[in-house]
């Protein structure tokens, strides 16, 4: 009887990962490759952007480095705060 239910175990198992590889790990690469192009978007504006404010590259890097330091300081901040505030069901952020 255990190798029975060994065996439904394995193949519950088994189906799981193909759906997953299948359907979850395609859309997930998906947004991967959309917050990338979102990220590398602010180096693109700064071809006409920098003009447009009258600041020089040196500042412009300056200022997109505060951004980037803000962004991950904060992202930490609510992964925490999401951590904390999860429910039972062991849900997370990341």
């Amino acid at each position: 009887m255990s190798s029975e239910i060994d065996t439904r175990t394995d193949a519950i198992e088994a189906r799981t990962i193909r759906k997953v590889r299948t359907r979850i790990l395609p859309f997930l690469f998906l947004l991967y490759i959309i917050c990338f192009l979102d990220r590398i978007n602010i180096g693109f504006a700064a071809l006409t952007m920098n003009k447009e404010l009258a600041i020089t590259s040196q500042q412009f890097g300056l200022v997109a480095g505060i951004f980037f330091l803000g962004y991950f300081l904060l992202k930490f901040r609510a992964t925490c705060c999401c951590t904390k505030s999860a429910p039972a069901s062991g849900w997370r952020a990341f």
